[in-house]
């Protein structure tokens, strides 16, 4: 079973806890408290992801860290990760756990890709359009790609819109390449 099927299992087992969709935001905040922990701090990140510290010694320190911060629910789920040896995928099960919460909530997730840092009023006038455009509530994320060599890749839900500069040239040399291939050998020499 591949980390991404396991994560999702933990995120839907972790939404099944939920008996109010008003507890999403705290629960979300919550899981991805820890999950930006892991991704952020060196000495947290080695602690919890070592085989050799002992499981009781994780849940001990993940209790004294994180009793006043979240809730039994999460809580309960890390020590659940922590028994089942899944300590590695923990990023990934706050980062699926945040799409269902979205899901729930009737927001729509996306991702922008440019090849330079958008500015944040030009990232926000992006995000109104999107969301304009869709009827939807829209939260997007940013990314920066510097092969796409200008332009803009905007990726929502499952639908994809390439207006980068790497894309027209690929379709450029696509469309000559389709020409090449009907002229007559005689022409191409020449």
């Amino acid at each position: 079973m591949t980390d991404s099927v396991v994560a999702d299992r933990y995120a839907q087992a972790l939404v099944g806890t939920i008996s109010d969709l008003n507890e999403l935001d705290k629960i979300d905040a919550e899981i991805n408290l820890v999950g930006r922990l892991i991704e952020t701090d060196d000495t947290f990140r080695r602690f919890f992801l070592s085989p050799l510290v002992p499981q009781s010694d994780k849940k001990a320190l993940i209790r004294k860290v994180f009793s006043e911060l979240i809730c039994d629910d999460v809580l309960n789920l890390i020590f659940l990760i922590i028994d089942k040896h899944r300590e590695n995928i923990t990023t990934k099960i706050a980062n699926r756990f945040s799409a269902l919460a979205d899901e729930l909530k009737g927001v729509e997730a996306g991702m922008v890709i440019t090849a330079v840092k958008m500015h944040d009023d030009e990232f926000k006038l992006l995000e109104a359009k999107v969301q304009k455009f869709s009827g939807r509530k829209i939260t997007l994320e940013r990314e920066v790609d510097p092969s796409l060599i200008g332009g803009i890749v905007l990726w929502l839900g499952n639908h994809v819109i390439d207006g980068s500069i790497r894309y027209r040239l690929d379709s450029i040399r696509r469309d000559l390449l389709e020409v090449k291939t009907h002229l007559p050998s005689e022409e191409i020499a020449s």
